[in-house]
């Protein structure tokens, strides 16, 4: 212990030695320390993240050991034990690549993804990968470019987990004079949602071995994993799980009987004949859960000038993938939605959007990619036996979609774009129709609303270097009732200049997980927090 502490102590000393070193424009340096909330432990951190910005270029480093109070670093971000964790351990020290601007015609950002939309927002509309962070690190990948002719965009959730998450939208004007859109997206595994630290394929939420590949089952929780050769007991009831003669005397000679006990009835209770094992947990690279989506778009230009637009558009979508029928249990086929008509306009700083829409035939949801998209991707629900967790239940979110039957209603968003200094934005859907409700096993007829609303500050304003908060709660009867469900998400980030080049951020995040598959998220532990505070000094 005292060994490990005066290491790890020496490691500090070295990266807070760093923060003396005067860097000339273009380059910067920040040191930072603070505390930090990952898997529900209160960790200290101590970063340096480097900068350098050279004409429209800008890249960014985060160096960064989490430490706990026994001298203990996460091991997660220093992890080179294969060439897997080798790639992800070098690409976690990526704070940001940036080329740019998002005003300009080509802008191309690797790293967080605030806020990302494609089109007119039917697939993709808010999506971010920063939700879960620092327990996650995702490193993304946002483009645009935009000539007088066509206009692409393109990105990438996280190049850690091989980029599962692809999405892209192409625009131009055709002959008629209208504006085609057409966007894909696709999640080649929604299971990648949950962490593996051991990049076994089995999630940690059900792996009892989370940073050994090589095991992952231990049904009687006692250390020793179900395949272990020094196993006899898996079930941990006092019998040997052994399945012949010699196997039985063996063991029974091993723990140095009398003679007179060699000829009871010892032998003939083994093996043990009820043996009662954890299932085994899914293998998330074996059995990829997939979806995939396409979308077109056609819009009128009915005003276009440099300060104000104003267009009429439709647009249909199409899932690819499966679901499950809630009546029948059975895989059926993801469906289609759409929006016969909708309008867009641009007026200098605000910008507004509503649209009318439909699902013909249920199995389909709008904006599925969306803010919450990271945490709602995979979910895991616990079952109870006698007050002790009997199974797990990984579920994907495309299995959800099933629920829905036939909707119809209304869409509108607002925007505020002041000066590039502050983004304010809201969304709000009600629709009508068939939804499966689990309590009464049936399809019952329903009004499911969604709202959600950002405000951010892009640039430092005063003593605030930076700022925003979030709200987003979907697919609920009253959004504004502000009564949680696993929909619901919210956070707040501030960081304050205190002078001599000290900047305290704090960030705090929550959500919520139906943990014991009750229906609701009202129990105690369903509620989780992540939370940031940070200190960081500039140079």
């Amino acid at each position: 212990m005292v060994k490990t502490m005066k290491k790890n102590s020496l490691l500090i000393i070295i990266l807070l030695g760093v923060f003396s070193l005067q860097a000339q424009n273009p380059f910067s340096l920040k040191g930072v320390f603070g505390i930090a909330t990952i898997d529900d432990k209160v960790w200290g951190q101590f970063a340096l993240r480097p900068t350098i910005d050279i004409w429209k270029i800008k890249f960014g480093l985060d160096i960064v050991m989490y430490i706990d109070q026994n001298g203990k670093i996460h091991q997660d971000e220093w992890d080179f034990s294969n060439c897997t964790a080798i790639k992800n351990t070098i690409l976690d020290k990526v704070y940001f690549v940036q080329y740019g601007t998002r005003y300009e015609p080509l802008y191309i950002r690797a790293g967080a993804l605030n806020q990302t939309t494609l089109g007119y927002g039917i697939l993709v509309n808010r999506y971010s990968n920063t939700f879960n962070y620092p327990q996650f690190r995702k490193i993304g990948l946002d483009a645009k470019i935009q000539t007088k002719s066509i206009s692409m965009q393109a990105f990438v959730n996280n190049f850690k987990e091989n980029c599962s998450v692809i999405g892209g939208r192409v625009s131009s004007v055709i002959p008629t004079g209208l504006h085609l859109g057409i966007s894909a997206v696709t999640d080649q595994n929604q299971y990648l949602g949950l962490q593996d630290k051991d990049y076994d394929g089995r999630p940690d939420i059900v792996d009892s071995f989370p940073y050994d590949d090589k095991n992952w089952l231990d049904s009687d929780d006692d250390g020793l994993a179900d395949d272990d050769p020094n196993e006899f007991d898996r079930d941990g009831d006092g019998i040997p799980d052994v399945y012949n003669l010699e196997e039985i005397i063996n063991y029974w000679d091993s723990t140095n009987l009398p003679d007179e006990y060699k000829d009871s009835t010892l032998y003939s209770v083994v093996p043990d004949k009820n043996i009662g094992l954890k299932p085994e947990p899914l293998n998330v690279l074996d059995n990829p859960k997939i979806i995939s989506a396409i979308a077109i778009d056609l819009s009128i230009p009915i005003i276009q000038s440099k300060v104000t637009s104003l267009s009429v558009y439709s647009q249909i979508a199409k899932m690819i993938g499966e679901t499950i029928d809630p009546v029948t249990g059975e895989n059926v086929e993801l469906q289609y939605g759409f929006a016969p008509v909708g309008v867009f306009n641009h007026v200098g700083i605000f910008s507004w959007q509503v649209e009318y829409r439909v699902i013909p035939d249920g199995k389909f949801d709008f904006e599925y990619w969306d803010r919450a998209y990271e945490h709602t991707r995979a979910t895991v629900n616990s079952f109870d036996k006698d007050n002790v967790i009997d199974s797990l239940d990984v579920t994907p979110k495309s299995d959800y979609l099933g629920e829905f039957g036939s909707m119809r209603g209304l869409y509108g968003r607002v925007d505020f774009d002041i000066n590039e200094y502050f983004l304010i934005g809201a969304t709000y859907q009600n629709m009508f129709g068939e939804k499966w409700h689990r309590e009464n096993e049936a399809f019952k007829y329903s009004n499911l609303q969604s709202f959600s609303a950002s405000v951010e500050l892009t640039q430092p304003m005063g003593s605030f270097k930076s700022a925003s908060a979030f709200y987003q709660q979907r697919n609920v009867p009253n959004p504004f009732k502000f009564e949680p469900t696993e929909s619901t998400i919210m956070g707040f980030s501030i960081g304050y200049k205190m002078g001599w080049g000290m900047i305290l951020n704090y960030t705090f995040k929550r959500s919520f997980l139906d943990k014991n598959g009750d229906g609701d998220v009202l129990d105690n532990n369903e509620s989780i927090n992540m939370s940031l505070f940070e200190t960081s000094f500039g140079f």
